[in-house]
């Protein structure tokens, strides 16, 4: 029988596999600001179900702490803090986003101890680190959600960010490379910790109605790529695109990656059995999960072995489920595993 870090490396590679592997991720609103106690909270979210591999799942606004935003953890609207304060007001403060390390950054040196504590408690177990794409972090730094055309909570920017890109390309291209050697600098740290992949986040930026295609070719995929292709050879690349429109095909077909994860309920979006390159992460409707039942859960685990064979697929939920999902429903993925896969 294979372990899990053996089935997880060998099914994102599309080698064939005992079975199929299990996930699921949400966020800790009440700890993530402390990442001692986010990595507590992880530790005992997996030693209760038991994941086959583990998603790191930090705030989803860490990363632009890192540039100099900052946030109110006490008041919350959905996954967002209170945005405190925006390091860009104007396009003159682009170039107030400045390559760090994570030697200099608190907030990077905190995060690469939460994920060692993590790996250092289950060694077996394959762990995956959480990194948002440059453009998204700007999106941030701009004020504005990288998933729909509006300020995130707290934020009164008048800013847009398309238009700053048009408008001031060397200068956004300059903050855009900054992050990027960052976030290299902070994969590789993480590397040399044995972490097992990356969960490649571009939210909602692979949508054209929020950022245009050309636009996307020239600010997000050149340091998408830089960034992937930085990693270990070792390391595995899933690539998750948020939300409606979310393009996944193009991704699949571009990026370097070896996973492949999108929400496949939304109208606009491929279903799971459309053909791909690399191996599907999902399957399980995130926003009904709540409605889930024994009986479904069995009759959809045969559905996805069914449509995408033994070793092609990872189930999981297509983005984050409700920190209030019930243990009840989550036990379930257990329970009912072997029965769906039989």
């Amino acid at each position: 029988m294979l372990s899990k870090r053996e089935r997880f490396q060998r099914i994102l590679l599309r080698q064939p596999v005992d079975r199929s592997l299990y996930s699921a991720w949400y966020h800790f609103i009440k700890t993530e600001a402390d990442p001692r106690k986010l990595a507590d909270a992880t530790i005992e979210m997996q030693r209760k179900y038991n994941w086959d591999w583990l998603k790191v799942n930090p705030s989803v606004i860490h990363l632009a702490q890192v540039f100099g935003n900052e946030y109110d953890y006490s008041q919350y609207q959905g996954v967002y803090p209170l945005q405190t304060k925006q390091i860009i007001q104007t396009a003159d403060d682009l170039g107030k986003v400045q390559f760090t390390t994570v030697k200099r950054s608190r907030t990077l040196r905190e995060h690469t101890e939460m994920i060692d504590k993590i790996i250092r408690t289950f060694p077996e177990l394959p762990v995956v680190a959480t990194i948002f794409s440059p453009l998204s972090i700007l999106f941030l730094l701009l004020g504005c959600s990288p998933y729909v055309h509006q300020n995130i909570y707290g934020s009164n920017t008048k800013l847009n960010v398309i238009q700053i890109l048009k408008e001031y390309p060397k200068e956004a291209q300059q903050a855009l490379l900054n992050i990027t050697k960052t976030l290299i600098d902070y994969i590789n740290v993480l590397e040399q910790g044995n972490i097992d992949g990356i969960f490649y986040a571009v939210t909602g930026t692979g949508n054209r109605f929020v950022v245009p295609k050309d636009i996307f070719e020239e600010f997000s995929m050149p340091y998408d790529i830089k960034i992937l292709k930085a990693t270990k050879k070792s390391t595995r690349i899933i690539l998750h695109t948020c939300k409606d429109y979310s393009n996944p095909k193009y991704f699949d077909q571009t990026y370097p990656i070896d996973g492949i994860s999108w929400d496949s309920h939304q109208d606009h979006n491929p279903r799971v059995d459309d053909t791909f390159l690399h191996t599907i992460v999902g399957g399980i409707d995130h926003k009904n999960i709540s409605k889930l039942t024994s009986r479904i859960l069995v009759e959809k685990f045969k559905s996805l072995k069914y449509k995408l064979g033994d070793g092609n697929y990872m189930i999981s939920p297509e983005c984050i489920i409700p920190e209030s999902t019930s243990s009840m429903i989550l036990n379930s993925f257990n329970d009912n595993w072997e029965k769906g896969n039989s």
